[in-house]
């Protein structure tokens, strides 16, 4: 098989990744701040040297890494537990992890804003300038869409959303690992990112950059101020409620490792086989691209081929060897700009591991699939 769809979750993971969760369930697992003993104090250690992998890699402190199980956790945590009340501004390319948590919020009273991105990044601000015009308390935006591969300007729109008074969230989940972050020198209150995408760890890990006071979704154990009814004031431990994922922070820990030797290497990479992907499909009858081209785009060539839905392309791909996703994507808001939510769109989503020659094969397998 070749797999084409990292952008859901990256495979194969390197070696690394897995010696180190194996050995955390081998050589020392023991409950990470929940105990003395010397298996706990290993195991503290490790989560520890994750949170500092983490902030290095993000250019925060190890006291604002906050482990999650995937990115859509650290999204509610922010978005729900950061939210005070007035209008939120979102895009219109998030996904359902931050359309959801934001429609609950709406029906609660919140006014909920879509920014109508632009291909033109001035555009896209000029159009958030108008929007904060008339009154933000939270903007939430993702940095890369899931089903284009677009690249927003997520600095300058923090920068823009915060003057007006604004708390930020940024949905990472498809750059974290990908392009470099600054987070002392942004205006970025909450970073969410997904540890199994392009940080390259298992699943069931996620990160939240937590730069700011927010409220818990969930209380518990905390390994520390046991006698007190609520939840430690200050990250991490205030969002950290019960017993972490250690074999998956362990194995995110090389992960992040992975990613940060590689930093130079994914984007790169990444866009060099977008931009043949996309040349080879559009020599083939049929084939439409809805991508964004390679120098604003990470990894992905979203496709539709005429005559049939995105989920028979995808079948009859799987047939022929190849993991791609067609569909929704879990965002609807994309797929409604795009003009696609009828039959949705094959997205060929490439990692660290993937090859010209696979981009080469798989051109040739929709080459046939078309005739």
């Amino acid at each position: 098989m070749i797999y084409f769809d990292n952008a859901a979750t990256t495979w194969p993971k390197p070696p690394a990744v897995v010696k180190a969760a194996i050995e955390a369930l081998t050589d020392y697992g023991g409950n990470p701040g929940r105990g003395g003993h010397a298996l706990s104090v290993r195991a503290g250690e490790k989560v520890y040297a994750a949170r500092e992998k983490a902030a290095s890699l993000f250019g925060c402190g190890a006291e604002n890494v906050v482990f999650t199980k995937n990115a859509t956790e650290a999204l509610n945590i922010a978005i729900k537990g950061a939210y005070a009340g007035g209008r939120i501004i979102i895009t219109d390319l998030e996904h359902n992890s931050v359309r959801r948590p934001v429609a609950s919020l709406a029906k609660n009273g919140a006014a909920v804003s879509v920014l109508t991105t632009s291909d033109c990044d001035e555009e896209t601000l000029s159009r958030l300038a108008s929007l904060c015009k008339n009154g933000v308390s939270m903007a939430v935006f993702t940095h890369v869409s899931n089903v284009t591969g677009r690249i927003l300007p997520v600095l300058e729109m923090c920068r823009a959303a915060k003057a007006c008074g604004a708390v930020t969230v940024v949905d990472a989940s498809q750059s974290a690992g990908v392009l470099p972050f600054d987070l002392a020198a942004s205006d970025i209150d909450f970073l969410c990112a997904a540890g199994h995408k392009s940080l390259y760890g298992p699943m069931g890990t996620g990160v939240l950059i937590a730069r700011r006071f927010a409220r818990t979704l969930s209380e518990g154990g905390s390994g520390s101020q046991s006698l007190s009814l609520l939840m430690p004031a200050d990250p991490p431990e205030r969002f950290e409620a019960g017993t972490l994922n250690l074999p998956g922070i362990a194995g995110l820990y090389e992960g992040l490792s992975f990613a940060a030797e590689k930093s130079d290497f994914f984007a790169p990479h990444g866009r060099a086989l977008v931009e043949r992907c996309a040349s080879l499909l559009r020599e083939i009858k049929g084939v439409r691209i809805y991508s964004a081209p390679p120098e604003k785009n990470v990894s992905m060539v979203s496709f539709s081929l005429e005559g049939l839905p995105s989920s028979a392309v995808s079948d009859l791909l799987d047939k022929k060897g190849f993991c791609v996703r067609g569909g929704l994507h879990c965002s609807p808001l994309a797929h409604k700009k795009l003009g696609t939510l009828k039959d949705g769109l094959v997205r060929a989503s490439f990692g660290a591991f993937n090859t010209e020659d696979e981009v080469d094969a798989f051109a040739a397998a929709v080459s046939e699939i078309a005739k």
